[in-house]
């Protein structure tokens, strides 16, 4: 088990925690939930992606379709996010360098933190939409 997540559960025991993905499914941020409106997260930045030219099949979120549907049509397939997103970058996929330990301490200890409106959110996309399912989520999950 993580020792830094070992920590944090201790230290908050009621908590939600989230990966953010990419389109390709890689894991590229983290959004935590310790109360109602106690929401933290960390992002990796654009510039910090490696970018690999990886088959199709090699990517997580074709690999979670795959095991969840295993008579996925082709159709399916060409549908899916994953699949337009590898085909707009040729084939080259950025695989963020995310670093769970330091993604999950700064994210409980900006939900630890109030925020002001002085802290800019990101406003990518993937990182928009799972903000606001960890915060329709967090609401139900936390009484007053």
């Amino acid at each position: 088990m993580n020792a830094v997540l070992d920590h944090y559960r201790k230290k908050y025991p009621k908590h939600i925690l989230s990966y953010v993905r990419s389109k390709s499914g890689h894991i590229k941020g983290v959004i935590v939930a310790v109360g109602k409106y106690d929401i933290g997260w960390s992002l990796v930045s654009d510039e910090d992606n490696y970018h690999y030219l990886i088959p199709l099949h090699g990517l997580p979120a074709v690999q979670h379709l795959i095991h969840e549907n295993e008579n996925l049509t082709v159709k399916e397939l060409f549908n899916s996010p994953a699949y337009k997103n590898f085909v707009s970058m040729d084939g080259v996929t950025a695989v963020p360098d995310f670093n769970k330990n330091k993604g999950i301490s700064l994210a409980f200890k900006r939900a630890s933190v109030a925020v002001t409106n002085s802290d800019p959110l990101p406003k990518d996309s993937d990182f928009v939409r799972a903000l606001r399912i960890m915060q329709d989520r967090a609401y139900k999950y936390f009484k007053d």
